[in-house]
């Protein structure tokens, strides 16, 4: 089976998500009903002065805090483009049932994204 997993709608989020003044960073971690392999991620964010900049991946990774950010290898380091989907390298994502996303933007008051879409396909079940 192949899809989309988007945060908005499995969240309901009716808004966007933005970060704290002053601090333009977020920190999503995702953990999986089951084992998914993710071919690419799409972000989208109206303001691109309140956008991220770099997205950094951490494949399986998902308990990570802000103080791991620069000590612990990310997965894959990406430049955010707004609404278009970029295409991941699938080895690294392929049948993992967590992900921590690093958004970043030095030079912006805050962050804020309306939505990320990840696209993929279903693993291995681990629900028992």
């Amino acid at each position: 089976v192949q899809g989309n997993f988007s945060l908005k709608e499995s969240f309901g989020c009716g808004g966007s998500m933005k970060s704290n003044e002053g601090d333009p960073e977020i920190l999503l971690h995702i953990i999986f009903k089951q084992k998914i392999s993710i071919v690419g991620i799409c972000i989208e964010s109206n303001d691109n002065s309140l956008a991220p900049k770099q997205i950094q991946m951490f494949s399986g990774k998902s308990n990570i805090d802000f103080s791991d950010i620069g000590s612990v290898n990310p997965t894959e380091i990406l430049d955010f483009i707004d609404g278009k989907t970029i295409p991941l390298k699938k080895a690294k994502y392929k049948n993992i049932d967590g992900l921590s996303i690093f958004l970043s933007n030095e030079d912006a008051k805050y962050l804020k994204i309306n939505n990320i879409i990840l696209l993929g396909e279903e693993g291995e079940t681990t629900d028992m």
